[in-house]
């Protein structure tokens, strides 16, 4: 049976779930998703290399006088694993980078884990513009782009899924991801395509 006919016949409106979208610095997604202090987040990512202030996913903007309002998962200047939300209020876990794959998820406004590690220091919850994928989006400008694989990403609101991600190929053959809750698909918004993985 023909593959296009065969998944829209199983409901779908997309081709193929891939295993993951891989960055090469000049893809990225603007989910178009703006996180509150309420949202919860899960990702399963893997860098493909060490680089000071990579990002997985993020969103800043310059809006106060206690600095830039943030929520990003990203490899610090000693090329740790950190997170933060809120204020510029920076947290490590002090695990080095690798190129493992790691599955990160915030359990509330003040614990983030890394696998089976809990990160302690206090985090804020601040409001942040739109969130990206594989880059770090503020002011309206993409930067700390690098290298990196992403199987899937939720956010979650009061218990509630409001955005669950995964990597497709379209109905076209052209990969994004795939929103489960909207049925949306978002595209990349830089200049040369991800790298793929079909399951």
């Amino acid at each position: 049976m023909n593959g296009y006919r065969r998944e829209l016949l199983l409901g779908r409106d997309y081709m193929k779930e891939l295993n993951y979208l891989q960055s090469n610095e000049n893809a990225w997604i603007n989910t178009d998703f703006v996180p509150t202090g309420n949202t919860m987040f899960s990702c399963k990512f893997q860098f493909m290399e060490i680089k000071a202030q990579a990002r997985v996913f993020g969103t800043g903007s310059r809006k106060d006088t206690s600095g830039v309002i943030d929520t990003v998962l990203y490899i610090n200047g000693s090329k740790k694993f950190a997170f933060t939300r809120s204020h510029g209020n920076w947290s490590s876990w002090n695990i080095s980078a690798d190129t493992n794959v790691h599955t990160f998820k915030t359990t509330s406004n003040t614990k983030a884990w890394l696998d089976s590690t809990a990160l302690t220091n206090k985090v804020g919850s601040g409001d942040s513009p739109k969130l990206a994928l594989f880059n770090y989006f503020i002011n309206g400008s993409s930067k700390w782009r690098c290298t990196v694989r992403i199987f899937n990403f939720t956010c979650t609101e009061d218990g509630e899924t409001v955005l669950d991600l995964i990597p497709v190929l379209d109905m076209k053959g052209r990969p994004c991801m795939y929103d489960k809750v909207s049925r949306k698909k978002y595209y990349n918004s830089g200049s040369v395509d991800f790298f793929i993985r079909i399951i």
